[in-house]
This record gives C-alpha cells, structure tokens and sequence, in this order.
C-alpha cells in the first residue's frame, strides 16, 4: 500500500480507499488535517486474509436503530436491508461491553473526523460528529467516551461503504488513515524516535505505545513466532478489529514493510488476537 509523507513529518495517507470528488481532494480538509493522495478502489486493499476482495454493492445501515430505512446519504434505496456484516456485529457487542469509565483518547476522533471529511465532504463529517454527545473538536491526549467512538467509527464506515466496499474495508481504512493522526501528533513523534528501524522494533513497542494512547487499563502483549511474524494481543481493547488491521498495516508500512499480512481473531468480545507477518 502506497505511503505519502508530507513535509517530513511522518504522515502517511491511505490509497487504497474510496473515491472522492474533486472538489474534495482540492479542498485540503481542516487546518493540520494529513495529507490523503489519490485514492484507488477498495477492492485494490487485499483482506486480512490476503485475498484481493470482490467488487461488491452494499446498501447503507439504517440512519435509525432497527428501522431498516437506510442512511440517505448512501445512494441505495430505502427499500433495501443489508445483512449486518461479522464486522458490524463486533461493533455491536463491544457497544454491549463498553462502560462509562470506558475511555479513549482524542486522537482516535480526530483520525475518524479528518479521514470522512477527506472521503466524503463536510455533510458526512457533521453526520458522525452527531455520535459524540455535542463535541466537535478533540485534545490529542485527552479522554473521551469509548462508546462515542464506537458509535462515530461505525457511522463513518456506514457512509464510506458502497460500491467500492463494504463495512469492514471502510473500517479497516480509517485505521489505516488514522495512524497518520497518531504520527503527527506529540506522542506519535516522540515514539517515532524510539521505534525507528526495521518493523520488528516496531511491533517491540506497541506495548509502550498502547499505555499511552489506552487510558483505560487495557493490554497489549507481543510475542514473536519468527523473524517477519509476530502475535499481538489486545486485551479489553474497545477499537474495532478491522480498525486496528488497518492500522497496525500502516505502522507496518511505515517501517519499511513492503508488504504485510495481518489476520485478527476475537478472543471475546473486548480482546483480540492479531497474528502479524510481513516481508522487509
């Protein structure tokens, strides 16, 4: 997956996602917002399985609870259901597991925010910024509701799906776009500096990095089978699995990988494993 830094700063940007118009790629997003070059259809981001995936036609999720109307954002009728996919049903069960004192990190926001405002325009910005109870601006490092995360990553991949994919390709990108919020932003600078190098040294440090940005308690632990593998394992981690493929691919990348193959299996509802190997 191609990488773009801009003015040296680390910041990568996806290209394998979905469409945008062109009035959308010139408007250059919000102030400090990465840089997304040209993108190229979903079905071009192979899945965690490696597999290149199917061109396939999804309707949107419904605007309203079990309603079954659809969003009318997508362009799909309101007469169709789409079956909720493995990935939308995580979503759920997390939302079923997250507590109050649940938290995550502003960062996570504003990597949603800026990459739907960059796919899809100000309207569908203003769409998932009505899951976060009134806020419409986030602090890097300050704690925000895991619940309202949930619920406005889940609102963002109902409107980026399509055409050009489905619900667990859009989540899967907004990872890997996310990890551009995380490069440019203090902490994200800080541990470039440490974790410079090869991917391995990468990965050695996810525990670290996961202290920081989870300030909820939860655990990340990395064992290594083999020299270009690796197993990392979330536990009560609130962020979607497709989320967290995209982004541990961008962080792959990022080190020099030319290639990665990330697989994420859920252990129960809250922890997963993801099984790590990549070419360098």
């Amino acid at each position: 997956m191609p990488l773009t830094e801009r003015s040296g700063a680390g910041l990568i940007g996806y290209t394998g996602g979905i469409p945008m118009s062109r009035g959308q790629r010139q408007s250059g997003g919000p102030p400090g917002a990465p840089f997304y070059p040209e993108p190229r259809l979903c079905q071009d981001f192979p899945d965690a399985h490696g597999r290149q995936r199917p061109v396939v036609q999804e309707a949107g999720r419904p605007n309203g609870a079990g309603n079954g109307r659809v969003h009318g954002m997508s362009g799909v009728s309101e007469d169709l259901r789409a079956v909720p996919s493995e990935a939308e049903l995580e979503v759920e069960h997390r939302l079923m597991q997250v507590t109050p004192q649940d938290t995550m990190r502003g960062m996570f926001f504003r990597s949603v925010k800026e990459a739907i405002f960059a796919l899809r325009g100000q309207p569908a910005m203003e769409e998932c910024l009505k899951e976060c109870g009134g806020v419409r601006s986030f602090v890097d490092l300050f704690a925000y509701p895991a619940e309202d995360f949930l619920r406005m990553a889940r609102r963002a991949a109902w409107l980026m799906q399509g055409p050009a994919g489905g619900f667990e390709q859009s989540m899967r990108m907004l990872g890997y776009m996310g990890t551009a919020v995380f490069l440019g932003s203090q902490v994200g600078k800080a541990m470039q500096v440490l974790i410079s190098g090869t991917p391995k040294r990468v990965i050695e440090y996810l525990p670290m990095a996961y202290k920081v940005t989870t300030p909820a308690g939860g655990t990340c632990s990395v064992m290594f089978p083999g020299h270009t593998r690796a197993i990392v394992t979330f536990e009560r981690d609130f962020l979607p699995r497709p989320y967290v493929e995209g982004s541990l691919e961008a962080h792959l990348k990022q080190a020099g990988a030319r290639s990665a193959r990330i697989v994420g299996r859920m252990s129960s509802p809250v922890s997963c494993e993801y099984d790590m190997s990549w070419d360098f």
